[in-house]
């Protein structure tokens, strides 16, 4: 497994810097928890975006097929300690905690999986809903895909068991906020992103480093 330190810089003045911890590692295809059943049903009673986006359940591939035809991939994740959010973050509901991550980790990921994907090939899965749209066509009722080069789907629409992956794979167990318990903190927060291969990558490629360095202040 490949792990380094970045900071990630937010656009515009005056910026704000938080540190994140970077991860790589190889898996076999075979070896990924999957179950589209099982991920699609939680997304449909949990998640207002079933079906109103691109990405989502059950417009999405399933990894079975996929799997199908590579039998390598590389995960990544991202780490945010919750002792690094900015103080007001940390205040309010549980949903204003979560929020506070996905205005900038998901296209983190995004923006990482596409350089890499065209360094080395492969086919990106990414973390939470697709935003390669302003307006999703599936949102606003055309029922189609606006953009399909800029369409990405998340690991869990096409029934990956993430917090299986995680827990089996390294000691980054993928925790939650807690709706009703408002004084609980987890002690980081993860996405996560995979890129599969027919390359049986037994470590991150050269190019990988390069480019996670280039992306970001190390």
């Amino acid at each position: 497994m490949y792990i380094t330190n970045v900071q990630y810089r937010t656009k515009g003045k005056p910026y704000n810097e938080y540190p994140l911890e970077i991860g790589v590692f190889p898996l076999q295809t075979k070896d990924i928890p999957h179950n589209q059943l099982w991920t699609a049903s939680l997304c449909k009673v949990g998640c207002s975006l079933y079906g109103r986006n691109g990405g989502c359940p059950p417009l999405a591939p399933n990894f079975t097929a996929l799997s199908a035809k590579h039998d390598s991939a590389l995960v990544f994740y991202i780490k945010l300690n919750t002792q690094d959010y900015p103080p007001k973050s940390l205040t309010g509901k549980h949903y204003v905690r979560w929020n506070f991550t996905e205005t900038f980790m998901p296209r983190i990921m995004r923006s990482l999986l596409i350089a890499v994907v065209d360094e080395i090939g492969g086919v990106m899965l990414s973390c939470g809903h697709c935003i390669g749209c302003r307006k999703c066509g599936w949102k606003n009722g055309t029922n189609s895909c606006l953009n399909p080069k800029q369409r990405t789907f998340s690991l869990e629409a096409t029934g990956i068991d993430v917090e299986k992956l995680m827990r089996e794979n390294t000691d980054l167990p993928v925790l939650w906020w807690n709706q009703n318990n408002s004084q609980y903190i987890p002690q980081y927060q993860l996405r996560v992103g995979m890129i599969l291969t027919n390359n049986s990558p037994t470590e991150p490629d050269i190019r990988i480093i390069r480019i996670i360095r280039e992306l970001f202040i190390t």
